[in-house]
């Protein structure tokens, strides 16, 4: 590796710039109407690029919690786990967030975050387990399609198809 390329990798590197392709990738993922995003998330799904998911079984039948939004309620009618990196969200761990009733856990992104989708209007939510009494609701996601779409933009070190 030449000093230009190294320095060139050293830049790509920098907080700066990873936080600018996060944004990048943000905004992207939030331009997507709904049926856009779960598209390319059930398209990465079928792929297994980058996540790996289990089927639900179809003969059981999954009663989600009251208030919890349609996507949530299509995500888990079709699987039963998804994953992808550090992120999981499994039928099984679907339930009460005891630090905010006006939410519903849905998973875990990394060791110490809770996945929650707010009842009723289906935004979603990584809140890290930090011991503040109140959660820390800036990472927020327009549905559960958007957040696993912008999960396997991460995952997938940005490859993705041009923005639409």
């Amino acid at each position: 590796m030449g000093i230009l390329s190294f320095l060139r990798s050293l830049k790509e590197s920098s907080p700066a710039a990873v936080h600018a392709r996060a944004n990048a990738v943000h905004r992207r993922v939030a331009a997507l109407d709904a049926a856009e995003a779960e598209a390319e998330v059930r398209d990465r799904v079928m792929m297994a690029d980058p996540f790996y998911a289990e089927q639900a079984p179809v003969e059981q039948t999954w009663s989600a919690p009251e208030g919890v939004s349609t996507e949530v309620r299509s995500l888990f009618s079709t699987y039963a786990t998804i994953a992808a990196g550090g992120m999981q969200l499994r039928r099984e761990d679907v339930g009460s967030y005891l630090r905010d009733p006006q939410f519903v856990r849905i998973g875990s992104d990394l060791e110490h975050a809770d996945v929650v989708v707010r009842i009723n209007d289906g935004r979603v939510f990584v809140i890290e387990d930090d011991g503040t009494p109140l959660p820390d609701l800036s990472d927020e996601h327009a549905t559960v399609w958007h957040y696993l779409l912008e999960v396997s933009e991460h995952a997938r070190g940005h490859r993705s198809r041009p923005a639409v």
